[in-house]
């Protein structure tokens, strides 16, 4: 089924599947199904009658406002027979039947289907008719059934409606934001409900009743909506597979075999100890996997925090990417962390800023520590190499220092680098200890960032799914590696030669670097195969006030 009219083939097949009938007479932008489909008049049915030589136009695809199941328009030339009774178990509409002779006379009728519960019913009722031999009560007319639905059906539809609102807040978080802040002239944070609208239909294209659920998705507070706290509600979330964590690391994995050196000069490339606004953008923009422009810019400016520059040393502390795989948070061993929370306090006390202690800890200056360099540099700052101690409990405890330099030395090379450092630490470039921040409940500008990666997939769930199944000739849900590489290649090639891009105007843009880094943190097992259903089914919207 085609689902835009970017390619001219389609047109036919397009306007046949979602153009539906109007009052006036002309052609006009479909209000209920968007602006790239169309409604037509009488005028129209009436011409296309006498060209073709047809009596009639018998047609479906939409309930009759009426709510019946069947409707007659357009001077009689024009039936629309819709069959499904209360579709999809919510709308309360009667289905519809039409009875054709060969004269092209015909009957329309209209029924109720029974929900499977009712059908049990119905069975036990006649089960029991026939032992007793009473008749079972006549089912009620479809008209009366459908009045009886009524009032339900309202209701189940304004659930429905409410959540395709949170839904498309959620997909479109980033983009409103900047709305609403180049809105916010004074920078109060907050927007009157008048612009609230605005902004969201400006945003989100097709027809929403936005300031009808007002009071179900923002809190009002005289006539203004804090945008940040609005938007904070709604997140697009992609279950605990990791995949996200796992692809923003490869940031991680670019720098943390560099020297303390070379880690620096990685975000502050004119080596003036500190990053500028362009500094950071340039390393974001390499890293941000399919971000557009405009939010890669306003991820730059909330990690530096509305400043011009940050100190390389505090920068690298926000952007301190945690592994979070499935068995959980990396803890460090349960004797150890007070003594790395009580080292990074003593340096928060003589206002050390995390790379004077790596220094402190780099006996030879090589821009790495070594196990031996951190078993007699934790020995010293702890305290431990006191004549006090007997050689057996020196012994004892520099075991327990070089089982924890090994803890420390995530990626097992046997040298313990500037962020692998940080990382235990928990110190921030002004010497904060940060080691218990891991079990806030705040998002920062990573889980930000990941946020980003979750709600650009969300976006575009649907065309990843056609492109998957497209690739995937055995129809089992599954691709190799390689097929899922080539569906994300042609559907972000698709999307760099529509640069109007007017079905989705976030479009997804990956380069053959990042579609190999999302492919490789997805097929984790390296099975060789990758489940896209499972991919795009964990991706959901959620509003965290319910959760």
């Amino acid at each position: 089924v085609p689902v835009s009219t970017t390619d001219a083939r389609d047109l036919l097949f397009f306007d046949t599947m979602w153009a539906d009938p109007q009052e006036a007479n002309g052609i006009d932008r479909s209000q209920a199904r968007g602006s790239v489909c169309v409604t037509f008049g009488p005028d129209i049915t009436r011409r296309f009658c006498e060209i073709n030589r047809l009596r009639m136009i018998v047609r479906s695809h939409e309930v009759p406002k009426s709510m019946s199941g069947v409707a007659v328009q357009h001077e009689g030339r024009l039936i629309t027979v819709f069959s499904a009774s209360n579709y999809c178990g919510r709308i309360g509409n009667t289905g519809g039947t039409m009875l054709l002779t060969p004269n092209l006379d015909y009957q329309l009728m209209e029924h109720w289907s029974p929900s499977l519960s009712e059908l049990l019913s119905i069975e036990a009722e006649e089960r029991a008719s026939s032992t007793t031999g009473e008749t079972p009560p006549a089912p009620p007319a479809p008209k009366q059934l459908r009045r009886q639905f009524s009032t339900d059906a309202e209701v189940l539809m304004k659930a429905d409606v409410l959540e395709k609102c949170k839904d498309l807040i959620a997909g479109h978080k980033q983009l409103l934001l900047e709305s609403f802040k180049a809105i916010d002239y004074q920078g109060s944070g907050t927007v009157t409900t008048e612009q609230w609208g605005e902004t969201l239909r400006s945003v989100i294209h097709g027809v929403m009743p936005w300031e009808d659920y007002l009071p179900h998705l923002a809190t009002v507070d005289n006539d203004t909506v804090v945008y940040k706290e609005f938007l904070g509600r709604y997140r697009v979330t992609a279950g605990s597979s990791g995949w996200q964590s796992r692809l923003l690391a490869s940031m991680y994995e670019s720098i943390s075999s560099l020297n303390l050196h070379d880690t620096l000069e990685f975000f502050d490339t004119n080596k003036d100890g500190l990053v500028s606004f362009d500094e950071l953008r340039s390393v974001l923009a390499k890293y941000s996997f399919g971000l557009s422009d405009e939010a890669v810019t306003g991820l730059t400016k909330e990690l530096l925090g509305g400043k011009d520059h940050l100190r390389t040393a505090d920068l690298l502390e926000v952007l301190n990417v945690e592994y979070k795989e499935d068995d959980g948070q990396r803890s460090p061993p349960a004797w150890a962390a007070p003594l790395l929370e009580a080292v990074a306090k003593q340096c928060a006390m003589r206002q050390a800023d995390s790379i004077d202690l790596f220094q402190t800890f780099d006996g030879d200056g090589d821009g790495y520590i070594s196990a031996s360099e951190f078993q007699q540099a934790m020995l010293k700052l702890s305290g431990h190499d006191d004549a006090s101690s007997t050689e057996e409990q020196k012994d004892r405890v520099r075991t327990m220092l070089l089982d924890l330099a090994a803890w420390v030395d995530r990626d097992g090379d046997g040298k313990i680098n500037y962020l692998e450092f940080i990382s235990a630490f928990r110190i921030g470039g002004s010497g904060e200890p940060k080691l218990r921040r891991q079990h806030s409940s705040e998002g920062g500008a990573v889980e930000e960032l990941l946020e980003h990666l979750c709600a650009l997939f969300y976006r575009h769930r649907w065309s990843l799914k056609h492109a998957f199944e497209y690739f995937d000739a055995n129809s089992d849900g599954v691709l190799t590696p390689e097929e899922f590489g080539t569906a994300l290649r042609a559907l972000s090639a698709m999307d760099l030669d529509d640069p109007d891009n007017t079905v989705n105007k976030s479009p997804l843009r990956l380069t053959s670097e990042q579609t190999d880094r999302l492919v490789a943190s997805l097929d984790r097992n390296a099975d060789g195969v990758i489940d896209y259903d499972e991919f795009l089914m964990a991706l959901q919207a959620r509003d965290v006030s319910q959760m």
